[in-house]
């Protein structure tokens, strides 16, 4: 909000900026230490002189917090390189990573292989950036031959990821991975138009353990995946990865313990397909029939994580203080009416102002409650919501439940409910009587009050 009050005045803004700049620690780095530009450079004896005439067109500039820094649709041919400073990178208007300190953006575009920038940046706080347009070094290309070759050799990427054939050989990469194996071809291709498409270079940290919620499918070159890192083992176990090979894809659904996350770095130059979570998600609540797919590595998951004495140990419907006092045989007719469910990190498991007549159980896992977008609690194994719905009290939910872990859920449907006391009636005097409960206690509690005895009209 101050930066956005101090924009609107030039004079102001320019004093901010600079006193901010002053305030700031001194940067460390420059664009030539960019993974690109040391990529082009290599070893050669006259990286230096080129590193200078880099230096001498570079453009600087300054961004608020909050800022776009980058358009998605904008025309794009600048490498930006950020020497202070952070900033978000959104796809889909959805954040997929961060961009800190000494990275930097705009390598595709830098390199013809896409005109548009794709992606828009934004600032997370004061940006301090180094700038350099395509058009700059092309000019001063034909001085520095190697650079020239290595530079033109990179151009030759686009059709990788430009062709009318790209769209077909990544679905059939997908289908022919283990966890997009049984997917279909709709949600694949839904799925590839939410790729992010990146070039990484020698030595670069593809994903890394910090990388929680990020898969990278390789399309070109090849990396080195470490995983099963830990205090006896620090060095984990190294293992090669090449065209097709994904690295992170339990982490779109949950997030991964540490010592369980793998790392990858690019053995060469190397060309990736990131997803991040969020837009598997999004995915998902479109083509709800593809979820079932991935629930199946999900659950062995929290097997291999939680043992199977922990994730069916922890709750069950006799366990309820909602059905505290039920018969068991009625208890056990709602057991096998009820379905299981698995809820990836993140997910949405019902969404404040909808309809819904089902009640909810967490037999693992933590999830978190939220009210007009703020978080007022949470709920873990064990606990169950959504019994006035299933009562038939309230139809609208009152708040939105979001999966912090990988859950696994047992849904009751009211007409399950219904049909339940059908063939035990002797059970619904007690729920008739519990509803009634609950709809006085929300009755006091919108009140502000307790209810008052209405006269014998309404007796």
């Amino acid at each position: 909000t101050f930066w956005a009050l101090v924009c609107l005045f030039p004079r102001e803004r320019e004093a901010f900026t600079k006193q901010a700049i002053d305030r700031s620690p001194p940067s460390t780095s420059d664009i030539s230490t960019c993974s690109l530009l040391c990529h082009l450079q290599g070893s050669l004896l006259g990286s230096a002189n080129f590193a200078r005439v880099v230096q001498g067109m570079v453009h600087q500039r300054v961004c608020h917090p909050g800022q776009i820094i980058v358009n998605a649709e904008d025309r794009n041919d600048v490498l930006t390189f950020f020497q202070q400073g952070s900033a978000e990178v959104l796809l889909e208007g959805r954040k997929v990573r961060e961009v800190p300190t000494g990275d930097c953006i705009g390598i595709l575009n830098f390199l013809a292989i896409n005109i548009s920038a794709m992606v828009t940046v934004r600032a997370l706080g004061l940006c301090v950036m180094q700038e350099l347009r395509r058009a700059d070094i092309e000019a001063v290309l034909n001085r520095h031959h190697t650079v020239r070759a290595r530079f033109r050799e990179l151009t030759k990427l686009r059709p990788l990821f430009k062709s009318d054939s790209v769209s077909e050989g990544r679905l059939a990469q997908m289908r022919a991975t283990t966890f997009f194996a049984h997917a279909n071809s709709d949600f694949l291709l839904d799925t590839l138009n939410l790729f992010e498409d990146r070039v990484f270079f020698p030595g670069q940290v593809m994903i890394s353990e910090s990388d929680r919620n990020i898969m990278c499918m390789i399309i070109d070159g090849s990396a080195e995946k470490t995983s099963g890192r830990s205090e006896r083992n620090p060095a984990g176990a190294v293992e090669k990865c090449g065209v097709g090979d994904c690295v992170g894809e339990m982490g779109l659904l949950c997030d991964v313990p540490t010592g369980m996350r793998d790392t990858l770095v690019a053995s060469g130059v190397v060309c990736a397909h990131t997803l991040s979570r969020g837009h598997l998600l999004d995915c998902l609540q479109k083509h709800p029939e593809a979820k079932k797919h991935f629930e199946v590595p999900a659950k062995a998951f929290m097997l291999e994580v939680k043992g199977e004495g922990e994730v069916h140990g922890i709750a069950n419907i006799y366990m309820q203080p909602f059905f505290k006092d039920c018969g068991s045989r009625f208890l056990y007719l709602l057991e096998i009416y009820m379905e299981r469910h698995i809820f990836f990190t993140d997910e949405v498991i019902v969404s404040e102002g909808t309809e819904g007549e089902d009640m909810y159980i967490l037999y693992a896992g933590g999830a978190e409650v939220m009210v007009r977008g703020v978080r007022v609690g949470n709920i873990h194994g064990g606990q169950c919501f959504g019994e006035m719905a299933v009562l038939g009290l309230v139809r609208r939910r009152t708040a939105t439940i979001i999966a912090s872990t990988l859950c696994d859920v047992r849904i009751l449907q009211k007409k399950s409910l219904d049909e339940a006391i059908r063939e035990f009636p002797e059970e619904r005097a007690r729920f008739e009587s519990l509803a009634a409960t609950r709809n006085r206690i929300s009755m006091e509690k919108h009140s502000g009050g307790k209810v008052q005895k209405t006269g014998s009209f309404f007796k």
